[in-house]
């Protein structure tokens, strides 16, 4: 699959590139600063929420609210 079939259309802007030059060492940055090995546990348990939250939010995004006893 083309990125044109993902996006529906020819795209006219030109694809960028993202990285840094530096290269990673097999390391990431939490948001505390601190430089862990890729293979640290709580990169496992973040990537493990952010699966979490996109398994919970697609069928949420299906409900309708409506109002309850408390607004």
């Amino acid at each position: 699959m083309s990125s044109a079939d993902v996006s529906g259309g020819a795209s006219s802007a030109p694809k960028s590139n993202l990285y840094t030059r530096a290269g990673d060492a097999g390391t990431s940055v939490l948001f505390t600063g601190d430089r862990l090995a890729k293979s640290a546990p709580v990169f496992q348990s973040l990537g493990s929420i952010d699966e979490l939250n996109a398994v919970i939010s697609v069928p949420a995004s299906t409900c309708t609210r409506t109002a309850g006893p408390y607004g």
